[in-house]
């Protein structure tokens, strides 16, 4: 029986899945950020071996046949921390936008918008990538997390002064914080080390609030899709992608309102009528599990059985539950 380990880490978290070849999920391990551009590096190893260590508490001195890993962080590190608790046979370091695409919609050529804590838009051709955006919070990241949160607390503090609409965002946000007045959020952003994470999570206070139907909620989510589809096509344009391509959506965010991915595809479609617009299958750590099945000829793409057999073992790696 042969094992291997799926890893995949970003600004907000890692996650490692350990799996067999009948394809049954075996163990998970979870930890925070390991992003080292907003993370100081000993918290990243802290979090990489937290990770790891719950992964393979129950399975001491495992041979694992192959790593795969996406991630911004150092993986030299990743793969000491894993020899602490395995034998590796073979580690493999994929792009962020690889392993979002084989987890998504199992194809190795593709593009992908990632909007999580960042943004950013990846030009795939199997293990070769380019990119556009991405620049980070004060730069860009367009469509991200903290985009859309710092959007949000724009919109509250527009309303609340009588410049803007009114949104429930004012509300909203002095609960979260539990502010008496609305000019204490000055205190909840500059007070903080962690800016940027304080922001990001203000995204699921727009989210709330458009599920709720509120209006300018919404159109923050509106503007976050056609925002990163305008991205897609400068890519798609700049490194002459076939016009019969996919473009797939990426990252938690995307889950904040349905009609972010809405008017991504439209726009996507006014542009590139034959470009195909698609959410993912799969949260991306799935990916290195994709990989291993095709490369032990399960299909390339997959066929029907097989996801079918992922889907159930993996369940709990779907991006959307059943019941949504």
């Amino acid at each position: 029986m042969g094992y291997c380990l799926s890893v995949d880490g970003g600004g907000t978290k890692i996650i490692a899945v350990l799996f067999d070849h009948d394809w049954n999920c075996l163990a998970v391990g979870r930890s925070g950020a390991i992003n080292p551009n907003f993370t100081r590096l000993e918290s990243v190893a802290a979090n990489m071996e937290a990770c790891i260590r719950e992964c393979l508490k129950e399975h001491p001195h495992i041979t694992l046949g192959a790593v795969y890993a996406a991630m911004p962080g150092p993986i030299d590190l990743l793969a000491e921390v894993i020899g602490k608790y395995a034998k590796v046979g073979e580690m493999h370091a994929f792009s962020e936008g690889y392993m979002c695409l084989l987890a998504g919609i199992q194809h190795r050529r593709g593009i992908v918008a990632l909007a999580g804590t960042g943004s950013g838009i990846f030009g795939v051709r199997e293990e070769s990538q380019t990119h556009l955006g991405g620049w980070g919070s004060h730069l860009g990241d367009e469509g991200s997390g903290y985009d859309i949160g710092r959007q949000g607390m724009m919109a509250a503090i527009q309303s609340f002064e009588g410049r803007g609409p009114v949104t429930m965002l004012q509300e909203l946000i002095m609960q979260e914080w539990q502010l008496k007045l609305m000019g204490d959020i000055i205190s909840v952003i500059y007070g903080t080390s962690d800016t940027r994470e304080v922001i990001s999570s203000c995204s699921l206070l727009v989210s709330k609030a458009a599920m709720s139907g509120d209006a300018v909620a919404q159109g923050i989510f509106a503007a976050a899709g056609q925002s990163l589809a305008v991205q897609v096509c400068a890519l798609m344009n700049r490194d002459a992608f076939d016009e019969q391509t996919w473009a797939m959506a990426a990252g938690s965010v995307w889950k904040g309102h349905p009609l972010m991915f809405t008017r991504f595809r439209e726009v996507i479609r006014e542009k590139h009528p034959k470009t195909v617009a698609a959410m993912p299958l799969f949260e991306p750590v799935m990916g290195g599990v994709v990989h291993e099945a095709m490369r032990m000829g399960e299909g390339d793409p997959l066929d029907g059985p097989m996801l079918q057999r992922l889907k159930s073992s993996f369940e709990a790696f779907l991006y959307q539950p059943k019941d949504i």
